[in-house]
């Protein structure tokens, strides 16, 4: 009940859909508070409110969509690779240095 895989919800972030999810601790770190539409979790009648809000608001749907591209763009596997790559750059410079 704590914990959430969020693999999914990077891959809608990245595809620029909406999402819609319990507020939960460890979703909320990924969607922030503007990337997606959070319900209170267990609430049958929070869920239909935003689903209605969703249904009868276009441009809060592409905000919101647009919003996920932007947390999700520095969660991609080539911005992973280059963080890697600039770590052991980083790492094998050091030692370089320290050898001298």
């Amino acid at each position: 009940d704590s914990t959430a895989s969020p693999l999914k919800m990077f891959e809608y972030m990245a595809m620029g859909r909406v999402l819609v999810c319990p507020d939960m601790p460890a979703l909320r770190e990924i969607v922030a508070d503007d990337g997606a539409c959070l319900f209170t979790r267990g609430s049958m009648a929070d869920l239909s409110r935003v689903l209605q809000q969703l249904i009868q608001d276009a441009s809060l749907r592409e905000r919101i969509a647009q919003r996920a591209l932007a947390l999700v763009a520095p969660h991609t596997y080539r911005q992973r690779a280059q963080t890697l790559h600039d770590i052991c750059v980083h790492a094998y410079t050091a030692t370089e240095e320290s050898r001298l």
